[in-house]
């Protein structure tokens, strides 16, 4: 690594940020190590950025391919807890796309995440089903009264009151989000009487959502967003 650029990663953050994207863009194959000790930084912007530059040193073709470590630790980025560094490492895989990157392409494909917990029995106040989404209750954490029917809807259709659920979700907004927990719950009521699946299965509660964000094209702003056109 360039001598100018070592003190700088004892700096503040936004300077330790700004030496990695340099490195990014200007480096070679010999910062690769100062890359990877920066992928385990301590704050998640620095660390995204990491997977950032290791993706330019690919497509620049500063390197002729991955090594084992920096496949490695994008992959392992890709699982961050910190959605900051977790979508970059899985944006840099999908730019390019390789067989040792298999966890980060398939956190690229994956939008939102959800994880359910069904439980018998309920307190016996309560009149619905009670859900616990990020350990908070459900409708404080979806507020708009459509999207608490979309969770409540599996529950509803079929009438069960005496479940109680906990549910910890991340990634897109509200409204797939909502429709994630739906699916999750229709899964786990499937699972634990198949005689509902024909029901939940017509209603449309057990099909995922295949539609994801149409990724960026090379010499375009945008998915489909062409360069703006200049006269002069």
């Amino acid at each position: 690594m360039d001598r100018r650029f070592a003190p700088v990663f004892q700096h503040p953050v936004l300077s330790r940020r700004a030496v990695v994207q340099a490195l990014g863009k200007t480096g070679s194959a010999d910062d690769e190590t100062a890359l990877l000790a920066a992928a385990t930084d301590a704050d998640a912007g620095v660390r995204g950025e990491a997977a950032l530059a290791l993706f330019r040193m690919r497509f620049l073709k500063r390197v002729p391919e991955y090594s084992t470590a920096a496949a490695t630790k994008l992959d392992q980025l890709s699982a961050d807890p910190e959605a900051e560094a977790r979508w970059r490492a899985a944006y840099a895989a999908s730019r390019w796309p390789e067989p040792r990157l298999a966890q980060a392409l398939a956190a690229a494909q994956r939008d939102v995440d959800a994880r359910v917990r069904l439980f018998s029995g309920r307190k016996a106040s309560s009149k619905t089903p009670e859900l616990m989404v990020n350990e908070k209750p459900f409708s404080d954490y979806f507020p708009l009264a459509k999207l608490q029917k979309t969770v409540l809807a599996p529950f509803d259709e079929l009438s069960l009151k005496e479940y109680h659920a906990t549910v910890f979700v991340g990634g897109s907004g509200l409204n797939a989000q909502a429709e994630a927990i739906r699916l999750g719950l229709a899964r786990a009521l499937t699972a634990l009487n198949p005689i509902w699946r024909s029901k939940l299965k017509s209603l449309g509660f057990l099909k995922r959502d295949p539609r994801k964000v149409e990724r960026k094209k090379y010499g375009s702003r945008k998915a489909r967003r062409p360069q703006q056109w200049r006269k002069r």
